[in-house]
């Protein structure tokens, strides 16, 4: 999370969220070189991990509660990506294959060749089995995919009640903003743009943030996805009804996404 004195920037992961980190670390630090940096407040916080109460980590990934309310007033901007490819980006970057809340011996009577998962597999794995029981039977009540849960879980103060309303509304629930906070999300695949975009309309001077349009993409260290490698080719038909039935809430937000596949 990074806050600003204009807004706070909540990182969903696999968004893009490293690339406007970096950004807005390399525009403050030009500001700072200007002698204008101590005109502007920016804190890259850290907030502990509230899943893991073994371990005191922290994370830059915290969601909208995370705000802390001297800044709860300001505006939001946040990354949003399709579904169909966030679950590649996912599958390609090793993280589940070693951090998970379930016991391992539960993981390996389903599926014993693991880690090494199809990305069937995977979205099999990552939707109904490496997850804490109580969002298991959340996500399986209300057939919401992985994505969908961290999505309100990140963006909404009253998940338990947007929660309550998918179940009353599922499945006419899709496209509806319920008690959506109003946040500008910068779409992944158009993000240069769109952050420069934000920010002028933020106040910063054109001369300031030009270089954003120019920046190259970051890819992740310990992703093993090339870029060519093209999110379709990981599915099949029978995965894209799946995403597109577990995902159908944010396939309703954000339409712009369903319309990838026509």
């Amino acid at each position: 999370m990074i806050i600003t004195n204009k807004f706070v920037f909540i990182h969903m992961p696999k968004t893009g969220g490293s690339f406007v980190t970096a950004v807005l670390k390399k525009l403050q630090g030009n500001l700072e070189k200007r002698s204008l940096g101590h005109q502007l407040q920016f804190q890259d916080l850290w907030l502990p991990v509230n899943y893991r109460a073994d371990r005191e980590e922290k994370t830059a990934h915290s969601g909208i509660r995370g705000i802390p309310p001297e800044h709860g007033g300001k505006k939001i901007i946040s990354c949003i990506r399709n579904p169909y490819d966030h679950y590649v980006s996912m599958y390609e970057f090793p993280y589940w294959k070693k951090d998970f809340p379930v016991d391992i011996n539960e993981i390996l009577k389903l599926f014993p060749d693991y880690p090494d998962l199809s990305f069937k597999d995977f979205l099999n794995f990552i939707n109904n089995i490496c997850i804490k029981p109580e969002r298991r039977m959340i996500q399986s009540k209300l057939d919401i995919g992985h994505l969908t849960f961290k999505f309100i879980k990140m963006y909404f103060n009253n998940s338990a009640e947007i929660f309550q309303k998918i179940g009353r509304n599922n499945p006419d629930h899709a496209g509806r903003k319920l008690d959506m906070p109003d946040i500008i999300f910068l779409h992944a695949e158009n993000l240069n743009l769109e952050l420069y975009q934000s920010l002028l309309g933020f106040g910063y001077r054109e001369e300031d943030i030009a270089f954003i349009l120019d920046e190259k993409k970051i890819y992740p260290g310990n992703s093993k996805r090339k870029a060519e490698q093209k999110w379709g080719s990981y599915y099949t038909e029978e995965l894209l009804e799946y995403v597109k039935r577990r995902e159908r809430y944010l396939f309703g937000l954000f339409p712009e996404y369903g319309d990838a596949l026509k």
